[in-house]
């Protein structure tokens, strides 16, 4: 179960609608009319919603419900769990039972008020607390900034003490490849998949 909730991610991650989730490139300013003018503008609100479009759509092509449900941005201070007051992009889990499977975190890579470490400490405090099987965090960005962001899981991982899994989305190319980061080490385990 463990390796297809990953696969299906992966999937949900790489086939989605970029209709969907590229804005508007009109600029209003003071004018009357837009200019269409400026690069494509992301944001991650787009990005989580749409992969959890397609993770719901991947998720009832496959009969999972009967195994967990997806979730979307659950707070999970409303069941009263002590030093829990953090929301996940996306759960993978089974409710009313403590079989919690997949936590999901989203972050463009260009977010530099958010910094990655604080995502991937939220996952490990869903692991730790929750007992989450299975930590994915998702970058979107530029080619160049999923570079900075490989070197900086690098650094990160001497830290960790986990096995996180990291998808990386390309603005560039649309393509996507998968980091392991585990006890230590960062290593690409999935080559590119063509976008």
């Amino acid at each position: 179960m463990k390796s297809s909730i990953l696969k299906l991610i992966a999937e949900a991650v790489a086939t989605i609608n970029w209709n969907y989730v590229t804005l508007s490139r009109f600029r209003y300013g003071n004018k009357r009319r837009p200019a269409f003018r400026g690069a494509p503008h992301w944001h991650e609100r787009p990005f989580a919603y749409e992969i959890y479009h397609r993770l719901r759509q991947r998720w009832s092509a496959e009969r999972l419900e009967r195994f967990c449900l997806v979730q979307a941005e659950v707070l999970k201070r409303y069941q009263e769990i002590e030093k829990m007051k953090k929301m996940p992009d996306i759960l993978f889990h089974a409710p009313n039972t403590e079989r919690n499977l997949a936590v999901v975190e989203i972050k463009l890579a260009s977010n530099n008020s958010k910094p990655l470490s604080k995502d991937l400490n939220k996952l490990l405090l869903f692991q730790r607390i929750l007992h989450y099987e299975i930590l994915v965090e998702i970058v979107i960005g530029t080619d160049q900034a999923l570079v900075k962001t490989k070197a900086q899981l690098i650094r990160l991982s001497k830290n960790i003490r986990a096995t996180i899994f990291v998808i990386l989305l390309s603005l560039t190319d649309h393509r996507t490849s998968v980091v392991k980061i585990t006890k230590f080490r960062a290593y690409e385990i999935v080559p590119k998949s063509e976008g």
